[in-house]
């Protein structure tokens, strides 16, 4: 059961990559899943997996995101806790993932920055979460 688990998510994260690959082209698609984090349902045989593509071309990097920068950028979504969120951040580097850089941080506060933030090391690319 957990190896055909397994095998039906890797075949959703190949199927994510493929939505992405494919948006990223610029060519409008109504039929591709948008690349602003909603929510999409993919179903493979009997497992059903929800899976968000958000292309972080336009997110403030965590890992490379110039401290000062980055301190103006989260002061904007919360002005009185930007530079400490900054700090914290900066302090933890490099992260592996968004979650990982926002470790600690109450629930609310988190969720809104990961809207924001990414955890790359520079480029355009997609994140399949």
């Amino acid at each position: 059961m957990a190896a055909e688990r397994d095998a039906a998510l890797g075949a959703a994260m190949a199927r994510a990559r493929l939505w992405a690959a494919q948006a990223l082209l610029d060519e409008p698609n109504p039929d591709l899943p948008r690349l602003d984090g909603t929510p999409v349902s993919l179903t493979l045989g009997r497992h059903v997996f929800t899976l968000s593509l958000q292309d972080t071309d336009k997110l403030a990097d965590v890992n490379t995101t110039r401290p000062d920068d980055l301190v103006a950028y989260l002061s904007a979504a919360d002005p009185e806790a930007g530079a400490v969120l900054a700090a914290r951040i900066v302090a933890g580097r490099p992260h592996a993932s968004v979650a990982g850089a926002l470790v600690g941080m109450e629930a609310g506060l988190a969720l809104d920055l990961a809207a924001l933030v990414t955890a790359g090391f520079g480029g355009r690319k997609v994140e399949v979460d």
